[in-house]
């Protein structure tokens, strides 16, 4: 359509469609004029109507008033399309009509689904933090590499047990090594298995221990295993001893945690007593078993802190304690029905374990917003006098309703968009909470009408009766009926006719016109804005990012409190080691000593170089003695503990075909924070040049090292997700309004907020250094180095540019409203739109910062650092951006802020909010047609 008819006269065509539907400068009600003869009406009378020499066409049953000053123009191969959708009835119009004719149906079905209850729990155990390697990254490459070398060691997960005596190991040895056989037999009983050379069994091996080793004869491998153990492997002055448990990682979900669950229930309840020792279990799954606990904690939080708070403000802000039915249902039924339906996608795709908590939480503000904007439209429309409750729940629709439909889709759109990321955990994010939006949606759109429809004024009525009850207890005075403002604590004022009262004092209103009266003062309101917030917004590329695991799971656990202790006693590196891989192409037997040769120096010469004290298990060296293929050969055989533990050493550490070999190598740090993700990229290097002779490549892998490259794709990316996002918005935007300058304007506030929100997290948890100690426990990162969750940002990114559109489309379509069907000047439709939505989106953004806030309470970092950068966003936003900032563009674009849409003429302000409230009057489309008695008209509706 724009090629064909140019560009201009494309959106004049739009707005000729705009007209006939009494979207802009007409009423609807002129699509159906024409169908029927006017009235007769004598010249004179047309005349000292119009007040010209000329008389004046008429229009039908439109009132003079309402008369554009020339009918649309149909021409061209629009013509009939424009002619067919204005005979259409408005979406509002049949909604309301199903709505109303349904709502016994639609009632009973969302209560039964509340009958789901018992299905609310199967997303809390289908949750897991895995970690999906990125497609062509170095560990893909090296994970490959190791499972063709050695089958089935990639698939290994290894749990940690930690045995502590205060006393030395040596003191309680009997006991000690009894809990530990006790510890493997129960093991062994929960997950048999006949052979596990196999790889079928659930279980890899035996559970690994120093007792169980030195049993074997082979000392001299179960030194690693002790902190402080003596040259032939004794236990010396060892204080702690580690056990080892490595079973099927990629088993089932429910599987692998339940097994995590059983093992650190075990052996704290065969822990010996009274002899002072600690034991606790620590590895990647059992945080992710701590989180999916600290989810359910996080949960019960939600329920009892943040819902009673958001339905307080909800309460004062619309005045009517009945009316909290339908956000309370609102807000019941969307849960219900988003946890069951993502419990079942939990099934085939990765939901992470946070993601209940947050998805909880925006299902919760979303509820909120939404069930406000319809309350607060319906008690609107019932203080402007409309009486019939079928036209109150289509104003509803008209108004609110096309601010859902808009903010929701937008909302969607914008989680969708994490479905672009490379990383099954991220989509996983995005749709679940997609899923949510459009469940809340949903129930917003039917339940919400269908509960006006079916007592909405009976609640209005509960609550007058109630107030007049009160009023006359209070004054002693005799009954009197209730005020139009009785109902509401917080009214807008209506306009500034003289002839109405004076309004109440409106200090949204009183900002913007002074913002708009003034374009000096507009202009510096945004230059003031920007100033302030450019020492944040400088900040906000400067962004850390963090991958401890530590920030997921609740703060302390104890997951944490054992890394910690595994940390002071063999490196936190233990909880996730590396795999170095040599590949020997021509085999070990031609040239064993010159390869063994290239592999020490590797291990105990490069790696170690990089500044980290290394724990290494390879073929080339046992106990600090360096090894030849003397020392293998000598030993073939021989039943000494040295000579078997040579040979164990051989069977783990050399491939069957004798061509590759691999090295197990811990780091003294986290390999997750920044010093061990600083190691493995310098390590990866390292590797690439150490390929001589008979080692013809050098691979590492590790988890660690997965999430790293996750981490790098991720970032590498984002900058062309959010340009798309923005792109997005941009073109939702321009077609919601039908406006280029309304998405220009959108976008630039959007980066405000957004630039603002992500430098105030960096300052707070990444460069607070000294002032750190003197925040609170949320506003830090606990034991984790400083910096930023690498989920959080990618997370609450999308989240921050729904919530801003929110609040953005709900002021602009209201602008729009007063601009385009009530015909306002500029000023008026502005000033109107802010002072009757400024205590609504006030409202609404204190609810989304108390149902964030409500993150702070988790003791879960990363829901703390999402808390805080949500809660940020939504006080900026609504309190700067769409309190002064939105104004003052507006007052600067002035005529151009529809552009390239064209704005009616203007009617005197008196005229023009008798329109609006006429809107909310008018009756439906097949009323209009019996009024009008044309028969044609009727047939063709």
């Amino acid at each position: 359509a724009v090629w064909a008819l140019g560009w201009p006269r494309f959106f004049s065509a739009i707005d000729a469609v705009r007209v006939t539907r009494g979207r802009t400068a007409a009423p609807r009600r002129t699509a159906y004029a024409s169908l029927t003869p006017a009235p007769a009406q004598s010249p004179q009378k047309a005349m000292s109507e119009s007040g010209t020499t000329s008389p004046k066409p008429s229009w039908g049953m439109m009132p003079a008033s309402d008369a554009p000053p020339s009918p649309p123009q149909r021409w061209g191969p629009l013509s009939r399309i424009q002619e067919r959708v204005a005979r259409l009835p408005s979406p509002a119009e049949k909604w309301t009509h199903f709505t109303r004719k349904y709502r016994w149906f639609i009632l009973p079905f969302f209560v039964c689904t509340w009958g789901l209850v018992p299905f609310f729990g199967v997303l809390l155990n289908e949750t897991s933090n895995a970690i999906q390697l990125v497609s062509g990254s170095p560990s893909l490459k090296a994970k490959k590499a190791t499972e063709q070398a050695f089958p089935g060691v990639v698939r290994v997960g290894t749990l940690i047990v930690l045995f502590k005596s205060p006393h030395g190991l040596a003191a309680v040895q009997e006991a000690w090594c009894g809990w530990e056989d006790a510890l493997n037999d129960a093991v062994f009983r929960e997950h048999p298995c006949a052979d596990y050379s196999t790889g079928d069994c659930f279980l890899k091996s035996n559970v690994t221990s120093w007792c169980a080793l030195t049993a074997q004869d082979l000392t001299y491998l179960a030194a690693d295993l002790v902190d402080d153990a003596t040259a032939d492997g004794g236990v010396g002055s060892s204080k702690a001893a580690q056990v080892l448990v490595q079973y099927d990682a990629d088993a089932a979900t429910d599987k692998v945690q339940g097994f995590v669950s059983f093992l650190s229930k075990k052996a704290r309840d065969l822990r010996p007593q009274g002899l002072g020792v600690s034991v606790g279990t620590t590895g990647w799954d059992a945080f992710t078993v701590a989180s999916v606990e600290g989810e359910r904690e996080d949960l019960e939080k939600v329920d009892t802190i943040s819902l009673p708070l958001a339905l307080i403000v909800m309460a004062l802000t619309l005045g009517s304690l009945p009316l909290l039915l339908v956000p309370a249902l609102n807000m019941i039924t969307a849960t219900i029905l988003e946890f069951v339906v993502v419990g079942q996608v939990a099934k085939h795709m990765q939901i992470a374990a946070f993601v209940p908590s947050v998805m909880m939480t925006m299902t919760l503000a979303i509820s909120f917003d939404y069930s406000l904007f319809v309350c607060s439209r319906y008690l609107e429309a019932r203080k402007a006098g409309v009486k019939d409750e079928t036209k109150r729940v289509r104003a509803v629709l008209r108004g609110a309703g096309h601010t859902i439909v808009v903010s929701g889709s937008t909302l969607i759109a914008c989680f969708l968009g994490l479905l672009c990321f490379p990383n099954a955990m991220l989509r996983g994010v995005g749709a679940a909470i997609s899923i949510g939006l459009a469940c809340a949606m949903v129930v917003n759109l039917t339940l919400s009408p269908a509960l006006l429809h079916a007592g909405g004024e009976r609640l209005c009525a509960a609550q007058d009766r109630a107030f007049a009850k009160l009023r006359n207890a209070w004054r002693g005075l005799a009954a009197s009926p209730a005020r139009d403002d009785d109902y509401a604590l917080f009214v807008q004022a209506d306009d500034d006719e003289a002839d109405r009262p004076a309004p109440r004092p409106n200090p949204w209103r009183f900002a913007a016109r002074k913002i708009w009266d003034d374009r000096r003062l507009a202009a510096c309101v945004i230059v003031a804005v920007a100033a302030i917030a450019a020492p944040a917004c400088a900040h906000a590329l400067k962004i850390t990012q963090i991958a401890d695991p530590v920030m997921v799971a609740p703060s302390p656990s104890e997951p944490e409190k054992i890394l910690n202790s595994l940390g002071d006693t063999f490196g936190a590196g233990a909880i996730a080691p590396y795999t170095v891989l040599f590949d020997v192409p021509a085999g070990l037997v031609e040239d064993a000593d010159a390869a063994l040769d290239v592999m020490d120096d590797f291990l105990y010469g490069e790696l170690a170089g990089l500044g980290q004290k290394l724990t290494i298990v390879g073929p080339t060296r046992l106990a600090g003695f360096k090894l030849s293929s003397a020392n293998y050969t000598a030993c073939l055989g021989g039943t000494s503990a040295w000579c078997l533990s040579v040979q164990g050493l051989a069977a783990t550490t050399f491939a069957t075909d004798g061509k590759a070999a691999k090295a197990t190598v811990s780091i003294e740090t986290n390999p997750y924070a920044s010093q061990g993700f600083d190691w493995i990229e310098k390590a990866r290097s390292k590797a690439e040049d150490a390929s001589s002779g008979p080692v013809a490549n050098v691979e590492l892998y590790g988890s660690a090292g997965g999430v790293k490259d996750v981490i790098d794709a991720l970032y590498d990316s984002f900058p062309t997700v959010i340009a798309v996002t923005l792109c997005v918005v941009f073109c939702l935007l321009c077609a919601s309004f039908g406006s280029i300058a309304v998405g220009l304007r959108s976008i630039c506030a959007l980066c405000l907020t957004l630039a603002f929100t992500f430098g105030c997290a960096v300052l707070c948890y990444q460069d607070a250094g000294s002032v750190r100690n003197s925040l609170p426990v949320f506003l830090t990162t606990r034991t984790a180095d400083p910096g930023i969750s690498w989920l959080a940002p990618l997370l609450c990114f999308t989240i921050v540019v729904g919530l801003a559109l929110d609040y953005d489309v709900f002021l602009l379509a209201r602008v729009h409203e007063y601009r385009f069907h009530g015909r306002m000047r500029d000023r008026d439709a502005t000033l109107e739109a802010v002072g009757r939505t400024g205590v609504v989106i006030s409202a609404a953004g204190m609810i989304m910062a108390v149902a964030f806030s409500g993150l702070f309470l988790s003791k879960s970092t990363i829901l703390n650092q999402a808390a805080f950068l949500l809660a940020c966003g939504v006080v900026f936003d609504t309190f700067v951006v769409r309190t002064f900032v939105t104004p003052a563009m507006l007052s600067l674009s002035r005529s151009y802020a529809w552009w390239p849409s064209k704005a009616p003429a203007p009617l005197p302000l008196a005229d023009a909010l008798r329109r609006v409230a006429d809107a909310d009057e008018r009756p439906d489309a097949d009323e209009e047609c019996k009024d009008d008695g044309g028969s044609e008209a009727s047939e063709t509706i």
